[in-house]
């Protein structure tokens, strides 16, 4: 015991443990947290603890696994069992992001000798702003995800099959395209020779991918199919793109480097890391995550904000390891020393406009008048009854079995008992307030009343 205190490991991922719940939490308690997300993961696995299906009527799903294939969510259920809040998986998203830092720690302090760069990389890997967006963005299973990765990496780099082997096979119950990034892995494994598992791990991960996307998801979902394929510029599914992709490589890159947008993403997801990465075989792991993110059609994904950069983080900062140990060996690089510390000083720098400056706000840390407003207007609702939330509001209300997001043009089943909005959270999917209130004013025209409404809080009761 006394030896784990000596460790500057034990200390890294407590101090990080701290910040990213922190951070996490400020958002969540400031109405900062989204019904989409957040809100369909606490439902879910809420229904989880109790032994249920999965059901999430914020999503719209019979069964959450007929969105995305995540069975790995139900190790977190029985915190449910103590707590009944999705602070629950705020804390364990943050506690699995900073595990994350023992295989960094670990591999640094062995490829560039010395505690110093253990606990610059570690940092490094804690301050990323794509660790920070993730964490200032709800919830998301790719959490499980991340310390798989990094542990993978360490124990392959250490042969020792019985540990990472386990690992990866994980990885296919965090999410489908995790089946493509073990792919990826059977290459990696090749590079240390290792032939006969990198065959076994390739075959398992394509046709885990293929069973989960045919069928599995499918069977959860009754007759709607597999509706994430964002990549209809190159096919209509993954063989007909990765042929397309081999016969049109301008359009190809074409594709992965515009609208200026993506470009920018790219290159300031490099940046951190002075564009070392590239030199570190390690990076053939971050290439199917990086083409996912960047080939899709779906703008939401070319942008900073979101978690999108979580599961490269770990493949980002490894890779930079190696990039610096390679150049030192081959007599490139005389002071690594100094090229550590200017990435750690870039790094240190994205805090000033990435979720992490949450914590030097004072206001912060007390409750303003419009917070307790918001919970005086939460206490009106009785635990079990159904209700229509604005978005930052469902979190707050999400463990229930009926319970929806407000939007516009939004048909709800007949009898739902309360209806809450607010002029002061965010107000997506909605661009302005006037918006809600309208369709408020025509709630209480057929068959609501306004029990509550003060500070720009409102809650309605039918009658």
């Amino acid at each position: 015991m006394k030896k784990i205190f000596r460790d500057p490991k034990f200390y890294l991922v407590t101090f990080f443990f701290f910040l990213f719940s922190l951070v996490s939490i400020i958002e969540h308690t400031h109405f900062r947290t989204y019904g989409d997300d957040l809100g369909i993961f606490d439902q879910a696995i809420w229904h989880y603890s109790l032994f249920q299906t999965p059901v999430s009527t914020v999503r719209g799903l019979s069964n959450i696994l007929g969105d995305h294939f995540h069975p790995i969510l139900i190790l977190l259920a029985p915190m449910y069992w103590i707590f009944h809040t999705p602070v629950n998986l705020l804390v364990a998203q943050a506690f699995l992001l900073a595990i994350t830092i023992i295989p960094i720690y670990l591999i640094a302090k062995k490829e560039l000798g010395g505690t110093f760069y253990a606990v610059a990389f570690a940092i490094i890997y804690g301050i990323f702003w794509g660790i920070q967006e993730t964490i200032g963005f709800d919830f998301h299973e790719i959490a499980f995800a991340v310390p798989l990765i990094a542990f993978s990496i360490y124990y392959i780099r250490e042969n020792k099959p019985k540990i990472y082997i386990p690992l990866l096979v994980l990885l296919i119950f965090v999410k489908e395209d995790m089946t493509i990034l073990l792919c990826f892995f059977a290459f990696y494994l090749a590079t240390f020779k290792r032939y006969r598992q990198s065959i076994a791990i390739f075959l398992l991960g394509f046709s885990s991918f293929i069973v989960i996307t045919k069928w599995v998801i499918p069977f959860f979902a009754g007759t709607r199919g597999f509706r994430y394929w964002h990549y209809t510029e190159f096919g209509n599914n993954i063989f007909s793109a990765s042929i397309n992709i081999l016969l049109k490589p301008i359009h190809f890159f074409k594709v992965l480097f515009s609208p200026l947008k993506k470009f920018i993403t790219e290159f300031f997801t490099f940046l951190p890391f002075i564009f070392l990465p590239f030199l570190s075989t390690t990076f053939i792991l971050a290439i199917p995550l990086l083409l996912e993110r960047f080939l899709s059609t779906e703008s939401a994904y070319w942008g900073f904000h979101g978690h999108y950069s979580a599961t490269v983080t770990p493949i980002l900062v490894i890779s930079t390891i190696d990039a610096i140990a390679f150049l030192e060996k081959k007599k490139i690089l005389k002071f690594k020393k100094y090229i550590v510390l200017i990435i750690l000083l870039i790094n240190v720098g994205s805090i000033v406009v990435f979720p992490f400056n949450q914590i030097f706000s004072i206001q912060n840390y007390y409750l303003t008048k419009n917070l307790s407003t918001g919970y005086q207007a939460l206490r009106l609702i009785p635990q079990n009854a159904s209700v229509i939330a604005q978005n930052p509001i469902v979190p707050h209300l999400s463990e229930r079995n009926n319970i929806y997001i407000l939007k516009p043009d939004m048909v709800y089943p007949s009898g739902i008992e309360y209806i809450l909005a607010s002029s002061n959270v965010g107000l997506w999917p909605y661009t302005s307030f006037s918006q809600i209130q309208k369709y408020l004013n025509s709630e209480q025209k057929d068959g609501y009343k306004m029990i509550f409404s003060e500070d720009g809080w409102y809650v309605l009761k039918r009658k």
